[in-house]
Parts: structure tokens; C-alpha cells; sequence
């Protein structure tokens, strides 16, 4: 199993391993013309926009207890902000639906908005100071044994992932620091 856990499982049934960070993103509206819309954030800094700042923009976030909203709430709480969450909904598809409806803003993996962002749906920048990723983990049950068939499962599943990450596939993921390649 994959997880976006912004810690490592607590449960003792479950086993993680850090495997991958994935970087975040901003995103708005390509273009705020319909009436009563929310502009993306003008004029656009090259380098990114500031945490800070993004968290006083009108947000279309997961709810509470999604892994991606928990990362940022816990953020937010670290630096003393409160995120600006207007609409709250946990399918990044409606989440890029309703951001491309000049709606509010959000945060998402750089994978899940390339194509929209290709396709002039909407725009991104980089979130600085600080730079965002989430951890994945790769996990599984430790209340069964570990069989030879799960070890070569969860190999395999290392490998194909790194394949992607490596490759280039995995847009915006990179393998931590230390990691085996």
C-alpha cells in the first residue's frame, strides 16, 4: 500500500517505509473572467509564492482528515497561520474543476495537475518559504507474515516506483537523499 502519512504509522499493525517526496504546488485559475471570480494571484512571482501568502487565499482543500489537508493544516499550525479553506472536497479532479472555476486556489502534487496546467486550464507556481513536499511510504500489514510472495511484491513495487521516479514519470517526485537508486 502507498500512503501519504506526513508521519510514520503510529498503528502497530502497520509497517511504513519512507520511500519518496512529492512536491506541491500551487495552482489558480488560467484566467479569472468569470463574474465575481477570484484572480490568480497578480503579478506572479518567477521564483513562487510564499506559504503565508497562500494560506490567506481563498483555498479549495481536502477535508480534515485527508493526508494531503493534515500535511497542510499541520504546516499552517506550524508557522502560526490559519489556511483560508472555503470549499472543502477530497477529489483532486473536483478540486481542479472547481479552481478552474476562478472558485479559490489550492495546493496539489505536481503529478495530478500537468495536464491541466499543459492544457491552459490552470496555472501553477512553486510555494516557497518554505518549499513543500509530502513523504510517501510504502507500507504493509504486520499482522500477517511476511511471505516470499509479499517480500517480492513489495520489491517489485520499490522497483517500479523508482523506475517512475527516475524516469521521469512521476512528475514533481524525487527520491529523498540516501535513498537506494
Amino acid at each position: 500500500m502507498l500512503t501519504d502519512a506526513p508521519r510514520p504509522a503510529t498503528e502497530a499493525a502497520v509497517r511504513t517505509g519512507y520511500f519518496i517526496d512529492e512536491h506541491l504546488q500551487f495552482i489558480g485559475a488560467a484566467a479569472g473572467n468569470r463574474p465575481g471570480s477570484l484572480p490568480f494571484p497578480e503579478p506572479l512571482p518567477a521564483t513562487g509564492l510564499d506559504f503565508a501568502r497562500i494560506a490567506a487565499m481563498p483555498l479549495i482543500l481536502p477535508g480534515r482528515g485527508h493526508g494531503l489537508r493534515d500535511l497542510l493544516d499541520g504546516l499552517a499550525e506550524q508557522a502560526g497561520l490559519e489556511l483560508n479553506a472555503v470549499i472543502e472536497v477530497d477529489s483532486y479532479s473536483n478540486i481542479k474543476m472547481l479552481v478552474a472555476e476562478s472558485l479559490g486556489g489550492s495546493i496539489l502534487p505536481e503529478h495530478a495537475i500537468t495536464a491541466d496546467v499543459a492544457e491552459g486550464r490552470l496555472r501553477n507556481r512553486a510555494i516557497t518559504r518554505p518549499a513543500i513536499s509530502r513523504e510517501i511510504h510504502l507500507a504493509h500489514s504486520v499482522r500477517r507474515p511476511m511471505t516470499n510472495a509479499v517480500a517480492a511484491v513489495l520489491a517489485l513495487a520499490r522497483e517500479i516506483l523508482r523506475d517512475l521516479v527516475r524516469s521521469g514519470h512521476w512528475i514533481g517526485a524525487h527520491l529523498p537523499d540516501g535513498a537506494p537508486a
